[in-house]
């Protein structure tokens, strides 16, 4: 899935990229910097069957789930340095979830309910970074603009930050998976040696 090809939606990039197992979510914002997760698998969004359902029961994945900032700016000649990951703590088990499509978080828990790793809104224009529990990280954009090849400081943040997205890419880290559910996207981008260019 690619923003610049299939569009700014929520729904449509969780159509396209569920069932595909392990996937790669790339985001970039308007300063350029690089950031993202690695989703132990995507789903569809499904609507809240009662309204009193906690929170924590719209979670799934898995342990396997990461959030990353690359250090230096994706328009840099000199490319983006350090990979800055942010693995399961070990604490909560908030990896991914989406309640009725209207945002898309990855990682939560802490002391405020608010503290969200990654979150996106539903027109994949909007996102916010904050410290979570779940991976123990500091807000992405702010590990993003430490300089290639320096340490990341323990503390940056203690208060999500905002950004707005300029794009957006998920993709699929187990190819026959991905093929097995190509049908479900309609405007796919094209696998090589199979009519692509």
């Amino acid at each position: 899935f690619w923003t610049a090809l299939h569009g700014t939606s929520l729904h449509h990039m969780l159509r396209c990229s569920a069932g595909v197992g392990p996937c790669l979510l790339l985001l970039r914002d308007r300063t350029e910097l690089v950031f993202g997760a690695i989703c132990s698998e995507l789903r569809e969004p499904e609507a809240r069957r009662h309204s009193d359902q906690p929170a924590e029961s719209y979670f799934y994945g898995s342990g396997q789930c990461c959030l990353f900032a690359l250090s230096g700016k994706a328009d840099s000649s000199a490319g983006v340095g350090t990979l800055h990951a942010f693995p399961w703590s070990g604490r909560g088990k908030q990896f991914i979830s989406c309640p009725d499509g209207d945002r898309f978080v990855i990682g939560a828990g802490g002391r405020h309910a608010s503290d969200v790793g990654l979150l996106l809104d539903s027109a994949l224009s909007r996102g916010s970074s904050g410290p979570c529990e779940t991976f123990d990280n500091p807000p992405l954009p702010l590990a993003a603009e430490c300089a290639p090849g320096t340490a990341l400081p323990r503390i940056l943040c203690e208060d999500a930050v905002d950004f707005e997205v300029m794009a957006v890419e998920v993709w699929a880290l187990d190819e026959q998976a991905c093929l097995e559910q190509l049908p479900r996207c309609k405007r796919h981008v094209p696998i090589r040696g199979r009519g692509a260019p």
